[in-house]
């Protein structure tokens, strides 16, 4: 279960990945010739490789981190693979030790960080949830310290319980913590990457008895900057856009809450969160030339400032060990200004828009054994509202298609799932469920209601697994589905260079 990873020998990009078998074997499939192989398992040192075309990579040998190892106790069965994935324990071994849950997912089989993005091998971008919390912001993984994590699961296949449009899932599972009175800590980081960028986080809590009070302030300043060259082929003309990329981010984010828990058996809370993020910016310079036409040096500078409340409240009770009811309901307001200006020689273009988005959501679960296995039921509901105001301003000086918009999306949702889970045999388990969801979407295009639909639709899905000290293999199933994002269906349009736009375009003729 070592990591290895290829990237390119220049900027350290990923070009291929893979996990090492029992035995050690891995392979990486790819056409690059050239790069470093980097070799990871926790506990050993890490060893880096230059290879190319000609190199033979023989033996690699890990070498152990004594430092790293000391006063640890290492267990077995630390990964368990499920026909939904893989479950790997956190508690009382070295992952533990690490700093915070980020550090943690690093070194989980599969799944990548990078800067605030988390992924997942072959699987894109994952939903995360704590404590069956779902995760709004991945700036909340810094606040967890590695020491509470109890366990972590990457469900690789997920069955009826999700949304049809979900791919992979992380759920992040934590002790409870232990001792009482008023506790908190700080932490700050600093990160670079061409630019240097830092954080920090402040948190205090009160624990008396079940009841757990707990608040938290939390800023950011992360600076970027990279370049990128973009070309476009228009029939016999072709167009080159060299940019170079820059920018600064400022988020606040403040939360505030409780826990309540009683013995093993009944536990709920609610949370408030506030993102406030007043100076966002990006600058783009580029050289732009159309061939066969002209060429003409462009600066884009786009300002963006948001502000977010979110509730949640969640209320669990177990009725056995194996017999429990999950309820969770969630309130979101986000509010976005957004500007660009800009410059192509002596022509300017000023934009601006205002969008305010709403989300009332629900989820109840029941969990119960049923013939030797586990049976999960269910039912999901939400109503979203999406509204934006795009405007050209009156100074713009450059030759354009587009025009002032306004656009509302609204959706309201309800799904039913049931999934049933059992072992069969030695190694061998599986999973299988279905999953019924209605959906009621309306697009108002200014003031003209152009779209009115209803979509129900029904997602199976089945996975077996099996896993022995030599084999480990997952054969799964799946019905899945895609819906626009409410971003894709924006009414606000950037200019990238006169002949690309970016957003959802739709010209008067």
């Amino acid at each position: 279960y070592a990591n290895i990873t290829l990237v390119a020998p220049d900027d350290s990009t990923i070009i291929a990945y893979a996990v090492a078998d029992s035995t050690g074997y891995f392979k990486l499939s790819t056409s690059q010739t050239e790069g470093k192989v980097k070799v990871t398992y926790l506990g050993y040192k890490s060893q880096e490789i230059v290879v190319n075309n000609n190199t033979d990579l023989a033996t690699i040998y890990l070498l152990k981190d004594e430092n790293m190892l000391g006063e640890v106790t290492v267990k077995a069965n630390r990964i368990v693979r499920t026909a939904k994935g893989l479950t790997v324990n956190v508690n009382n071994t070295v992952l533990g030790k690490l700093g915070d849950a980020k550090d943690v997912l690093k070194h989980i089989p599969f799944v990548m960080v990078k800067n605030d993005d988390v992924s997942v091998i072959g699987k894109g971008s994952p939903i995360i949830y704590i404590n069956n919390r779902k995760l709004l912001d991945n700036d909340e993984l810094k606040q967890i310290q590695s020491s509470d994590i109890k366990k972590i699961e990457v469900i690789t296949n997920p069955g009826a319980e999700y949304d049809a449009t979900v791919n992979v899932v992380i759920k992040i599972h934590t002790s409870r913590p232990v001792g009482e009175g008023l506790g908190g800590y700080i932490n700050e980081g600093v990160d670079a990457e061409r630019n240097i960028s830092h954080y920090g986080t402040a948190s205090l809590n009160y624990r008396n008895g079940g009841l757990d009070i707990f608040g938290s302030l939390k800023y950011s300043r992360y600076s970027y900057e990279y370049n990128q060259r973009l070309n476009t082929h228009f029939s016999d003309l072709e167009v080159e856009d060299t940019m170079v990329v820059s920018g600064k981010t400022t988020p606040l984010n403040c939360s505030l809450g409780f826990n309540y828990q009683k013995k093993d058996r009944l536990s709920f809370g609610m949370e408030y969160k506030n993102l406030y993020s007043p100076q966002n910016y990006g600058d783009l310079s580029s050289y732009l030339t159309a061939k066969q036409r002209y060429s003409e040096k462009v600066n884009d500078h786009r300002d963006i400032s948001n502000k977010r409340h979110y509730v949640n409240g969640y209320f669990n009770y177990n009725f056995s060990e194996e017999t429990s009811i999950q309820l969770n309901v969630d309130y979101l307001n986000l509010r976005n200004k957004e500007s660009q200006d800009y410059y192509a020689d002596d022509d300017v273009m000023y934009t601006n828009t205002n969008s305010n988005n709403k989300l009332y959501a629900s989820k109840l679960k029941f969990v119960t054994p049923m013939a030797e296995g586990r049976l999960n039921t269910g039912f999901e509901g939400s109503y979203s509202q999406n509204d934006n105001d795009y405007r050209i301003l009156e100074n713009t000086t450059i030759d354009n298609e587009l025009s002032n918009s306004k656009n509302t999306a609204k959706t309201g949702f309800f799904s039913a799932f049931v999934e049933y889970e059992r072992p069969l045999g030695k190694g061998l388990n599986m999973s299988a469920g279905g999953r019924f969801e209605h959906e009621n979407f309306e697009y108002i295009q200014n003031g003209n209601d152009d779209t009115n639909t209803v979509n129900n639709g029904f997602y199976p899905s089945v996975s077996i697994a099996y896993q022995s000290e030599d084999i480990n293999m997952t054969l799964a199933y799946r019905y899945t589905t895609k819906r626009p994002s409410y971003r894709a269906l924006r009414s606000s349009v950037a200019m990238i260079n006169p002949y690309s736009y970016e957003g959802i375009l739709q010209i008067q003729q």
